[in-house]
Order: C-alpha cells, then sequence, then structure tokens
C-alpha cells in the first residue's frame, strides 16, 4: 500500500518514468493476488462489492468509484474496524491520528478526492444500485456488519455524494 501512494504522482508527473510505473503494476499485481490474505485475513473487500454498480449505471471507472466512496466508507467502519483503520494510518500514512484525513489528503494529492456526484451518480438510483450491489455479491455483503443492507449501501451512496 505504501508503494501505492507513492506512485500514482510519480508516474503522473513523469509519465515516462518506467519504475514509478512499474511499481505501481507490481502493487496492483499483488493486490489482486491471494497475497492479500497473509496480511490480516482474506476479506471480502465490501467497498469493491458496492463500487460495482456505480460502474455499470454510470459509466464510471471503478476507481473512480472507488475513491468516491473511500472516506465515507473508512468513517462509517470506523465504530467495528477503527484498529484497522488506525494501522492503515500509521502503517501506510504516517499518521498516528486522523488516518481518514491522511487517505483524504492522498487523494486529493493526486486529484482523486471526488465524489458521486462529480461521477454523474444521481440520487434516484442509490437504492437500485444498493439492490444490485447485494445481488451481485454472491451473499459476501449480506455478511458484512455494516453495509449489509439496501438501507446501509443507500446510506453510504448517499454520504459519498
Amino acid at each position: 500500500m505504501r508503494r501505492t501512494i507513492r506512485s500514482p504522482r510519480r508516474s503522473c508527473l513523469s509519465p515516462s518514468n518506467l519504475e514509478a510505473r512499474s511499481s505501481l503494476c507490481w502493487a496492483s499485481t499483488l493486490a489482486c493476488s491471494q497475497i492479500i490474505s497473509l496480511g490480516g485475513g482474506a476479506g471480502f473487500r465490501p467497498i469493491h462489492l458496492i463500487e460495482h454498480p456505480i460502474s455499470g449505471y454510470f459509466d464510471a471507472s471503478h476507481g473512480d468509484g472507488l475513491s468516491a466512496l473511500l472516506p465515507s466508507w473508512l468513517r462509517q467502519s470506523m465504530a467495528l474496524r477503527g484498529d484497522r483503520i488506525a494501522q492503515l494510518g500509521k502503517n501506510v500514512f504516517g499518521v498516528d491520528k486522523d488516518p481518514i484525513g491522511a487517505v483524504e489528503k492522498w487523494l486529493d494529492s493526486v486529484g482523486m478526492k471526488i465524489t458521486l456526484r462529480k461521477l454523474g451518480v444521481t440520487e434516484d438510483k442509490f437504492e437500485t444500485m444498493a439492490q444490485a450491489a447485494l445481488d451481485t455479491s454472491r451473499g459476501l455483503l449480506a455478511k458484512d456488519p455494516i453495509h449489509n443492507s439496501v438501507q446501509s449501501i443507500a446510506g453510504l451512496y448517499r454520504a459519498a455524494y
């Protein structure tokens, strides 16, 4: 994750920087492999499942949708995942306080501090997208302790709007 937060800025500022681009590609390869199960469990990454309908209904890229959702998802997850979010702040961003603020600052620094509104998402689709997320998650979102219903997922969309 530390590699991921360093590479986009270097890649964008100097597109011919093959080292920075290779570093980002390697981080992506690791993130999409089973190696993630070594660091704290093989979670099912609910934010990705919740984002998929955004991309499907509004032709937004998956990364843009994740960027729009992430700060609100972290805030809503703090009560149950606070220790993990604090570890993210400390181990990835080097902060002991306000890990969500550190994430937002980084998103802003790479031009990705965006909202669902900026992506063209419309409020009238929140419940439809929430139901689609549940229907396509293979039952995984039903197991999530926070975002496990149309109401809670639509609430996340509202918070990220």
